[in-house]
């Protein structure tokens, strides 16, 4: 798919980037052009007025054009922001993607993450 078909959200610290790159080392996932896209909060683009031009914005964030052809190839997405952004998030997700993504959330404990 030419969308994200996995999205990582999360904690500081609590694994989100040795997640992504553990994910993407399968030879069937894509990276996106940068780590987190951002997408869907602050790189949302107000200005665009449908939703077919707000989901080729946010598909230029992916190498969406070179994965047509191939349809078991993924990518996805590595911002853990959007786990504090998701009542923003949420239904800009439902509106731009066909097929929404599975959501990876992790978490840490947050007294054991001040003190590493």
């Amino acid at each position: 798919r030419p969308q994200p078909s996995f999205l990582i959200l999360g904690a500081q610290k609590s694994g989100t980037t040795s997640l992504y790159e553990y994910l993407n080392q399968h030879p069937w996932v894509i990276r996106p052009k940068r780590r987190e896209t951002h997408c869907l909060d602050w790189r949302w683009d107000e200005t665009l007025k449908s939703t077919e031009e707000r989901r080729k914005h946010c598909l230029l964030f992916y190498y969406a054009a070179s994965m047509k052809p191939y349809p078991s190839l993924q990518t996805g997405d590595s911002t853990p922001s959007y786990l504090l952004d998701y009542y923003r998030v949420i239904p800009r997700l439902k509106e731009v993607f066909e097929h929404e993504p599975r959501m990876i959330i992790l978490t840490r404990d947050p007294i054991r993450r001040a003190v590493s």
